[in-house]
């Protein structure tokens, strides 16, 4: 292994340790919230019988709650276990992070990622949240690596397999949580229209291993009483990302996209997460809404605040020592930022015991 990649090894072993960390840290101090509840109820059954009413009397496809469940049995039937799933995810996030920056432009671009990642806060709260978003934001950045690695890749026999990996891997990401259907149907088309052979052999892939998600398609039409008003998701979405950090965020991804602007993928994830946004708040007048549903493309973002972070970095011929040093700087400075919302997740009761 050369200097230069035990260096990459190391700083992301490092934030990998960091993210770990604070993830893990005070798991089970919060108290059960209204959704945490039900996934204990619903979880607290036989295996088979959480997988039928998931399905069927649920507006939530089964694949959390299936984890949830062997977590559960795994740990002597304690309650803190419904969390464990988001946990495991949360943290293998970074590191899939890392994948994503490396696959769509470098090594550096991917640190960036993995530790913009590690420190924000909102990927911390999910991965305390016994629900499935952060298993979600997993499997939809696994995905997109492999819908980069599709895109840029002439079609031969390893297109197949790219073809295949990426298909199954959107295909669980919707089972998980049925809004990422928005953003992967997004990509699936801007993929049918840069490449016929690409899109359509995923396409049909995808439709047939989502297609048994239908009855829960339908029950989410039922509005209750939960969700935002459309004032609230167009107020609360930038911080729900990003948390206090999304001033900056917003403002290093627009230049990080106009630098990678030369690629065509750079302009179809940008529709997608443009697109996907403004579908997930128009989706609130006909369904119970959060932001926290359409969550997945802040990936995408993050993405691109890295590659501005990189193309700076690289215009001043930085040594890589000065550019590793400068992220872990950048995410002192985010967690410095960000102080007040951890310091109350982590010792302030937000719900009643």
């Amino acid at each position: 292994m050369t200097s230069f990649n035990r260096k990459i090894t190391g700083s992301l072993l490092l934030i990998t340790l960091i993210g770990a960390l604070l993830r893990a840290y005070q798991l089970g101090f919060q108290c059960y919230w209204t959704e945490e509840t039900y996934t204990i109820n619903l979880i607290n059954n036989p295996a088979v019988t959480v997988l039928i009413n998931a399905i069927i009397t649920d507006c939530n496809p089964p694949i959390y709650y299936i984890s949830a469940h062997f977590a559960w049995i795994l740990l002597g039937c304690q309650d803190i276990a419904i969390r464990y799933p988001s946990l495991i995810c949360g943290i293998l996030l970074i590191p899939a992070m890392y994948y994503l920056g490396k696959t769509f432009k470098d090594k550096i671009t991917g640190l960036y990622c993995a530790g913009i990642t590690a420190v924000l806060f909102p990927m911390v709260y999910y991965s305390q949240f016994g629900r499935a978003y952060a298993m979600t934001f997993l499997f939809f950045v696994l995905a997109l690596i492999f819908y980069v690695k599709l895109w840029n890749e002439k079609f031969s026999v390893n297109t197949v397999n790219n073809q295949v990996y990426f298909s199954i891997l959107a295909a669980v990401t919707v089972w998980t949580h049925l809004f990422a259907i928005i953003p992967l149907g997004l990509m699936l088309i801007f993929l049918f229209k840069d490449d016929i052979l690409k899109g359509l052999f995923s396409a049909l892939m995808f439709g047939a291993l989502v297609l048994p998600l239908s009855p829960i398609v339908n029950g989410t039409q039922n509005r209750g009483s939960f969700g935002m008003s459309l004032t609230e998701l167009l107020v609360i979405t930038p911080t729900e990302f990003f948390s206090l950090t999304f001033p900056y965020i917003g403002l290093l991804a627009l230049i990080g996209a106009y630098q990678e602007r030369k690629k065509s993928l750079t302009y179809c994830l940008l529709i997608v997460t443009v697109i996907t946004i403004l579908l997930g708040i128009f989706v609130s007048l006909l369904t119970p809404t959060f932001p926290r549903y359409f969550m997945t493309v802040s990936f995408i973002i993050i993405l691109f605040t890295a590659c501005a972070c990189e193309n700076f970095l690289s215009d001043l011929h930085w040594s890589v020592n000065a550019r590793i040093t400068l992220l872990f700087s950048v995410m002192a400075i985010m967690l410095a930022m960000q102080y007040p919302e951890f310091v109350t997740h982590y010792f302030v009761q937000k719900y009643q015991c």
